[in-house]
């Protein structure tokens, strides 16, 4: 299995925390780190992965970030950082002898083995990812001018036909669109659903359970199978801006996250995100939210003796 992951020096933590998931429940697995930039600190922490692993592989990638200073981020996105846009590059940048990689952001935690994801068939396609959220599976077409058939992926997680990709030049597509649109709000997922509008292949959601499906105004009456999927989720993705590392987050799952960061034998303290004025704007837009909206548009709360991390199979 290949697997490619884009990260800044800052978010080596979160990456490392997201591989160590990942090769706690696969084996066998061929790992690429794109970045701009990183510190022999954190190149040592990233290695340390797969120190005791010969069944594994973890190789560094550094580029050069500048070709992407002058673009855009959509304007909710103010956690963003540049290395979002590295995922445009992953085709020109692993080794020719990679044909099918699978991409994962570092905001998630694998929850399962992923060999079944991995062994899809994208033989016809340039990649395969699970649908957004329903507002976006209908605004994104409309905004970025196709037809709504086609949906919109999120691209946290995606199964890539590499040789596909490198076969249409997907790369120079995928700069000249950036360069050129005017409605760009998902930065670089707005550039892969696209370019590649009716190259997708749509995978079952198990493989990218995003904060909205643990919302019952959100998920409710979408998924048939929201119960398995909030139960047993096969990859966890923290798609909004209260990381499980901030104390303010209360994601179901935020615990596996310190699980697998502490797994590394340095203990972890969560952050606040939001501080003085700003918590105070927090604090009200959460309480008119639930004044609005009730628990409904929050996240559901677990019974705890029914969340456990299961093992690889």
């Amino acid at each position: 299995m290949n697997v490619v992951c884009t990260f800044d020096n800052n978010y080596v933590p979160h990456a490392a925390t997201m591989l160590t998931s990942l090769l706690f429940f696969n084996q066998n697995v061929n790992i690429y780190c794109i970045s701009n930039d990183i510190d022999n600190r954190n190149i040592a922490l990233l290695k340390s992965l797969i120190a005791d692993r010969l069944d594994s592989t973890l190789e560094i990638i550094i580029i050069n970030a500048d070709e992407f200073r002058d673009y855009k981020f959509g304007k909710q996105f103010d956690h963003l950082s540049i290395a979002t846009y590295f995922r445009i590059l992953i085709p020109n940048l692993l080794p020719i002898s990679v044909e099918k990689v699978l991409y994962l952001d570092c905001d998630i935690i694998i929850n399962s083995s992923l060999e079944e994801l991995w062994s899809t068939d994208i033989s016809e396609c340039a990649l395969a990812g699970v649908e957004d959220q329903k507002i976006n599976t209908v605004d994104g077409p409309k905004r970025l001018g196709y037809k709504k058939v086609f949906s919109y992926i999120n691209a946290g997680v995606l199964l890539l036909n590499i040789k596909f990709l490198r076969n249409i030049g997907f790369v120079q597509k995928a700069l000249d669109f950036l360069k050129n649109s005017k409605n760009l709000l998902y930065h670089d997922q707005d550039v892969l659903n696209a370019v590649l509008f009716d190259k997708k292949k749509i995978v079952d959601a198990k493989w990218n359970v995003m904060d909205f499906m643990f919302i019952p105004k959100y998920s409710e009456g979408v998924y048939k199978n929201l119960f398995y999927l909030r139960k047993s989720p096969a990859v966890i993705h923290y798609t909004g801006k209260l990381k499980p590392w901030y104390k303010e987050c209360n994601h179901p799952y935020k615990y596996l996250y310190k699980i697998f960061r502490e797994a590394n034998g340095v203990s972890f303290k969560p952050i606040m995100r939001y501080r003085g004025i700003d918590k105070l704007s927090y604090k009200f837009k959460m309480m008119l939210k639930y004044v609005l909206y009730g628990q409904a548009a929050n996240f559901i709360k677990f019974n705890p003796e029914k969340i456990e991390l299961h093992g690889s199979e």
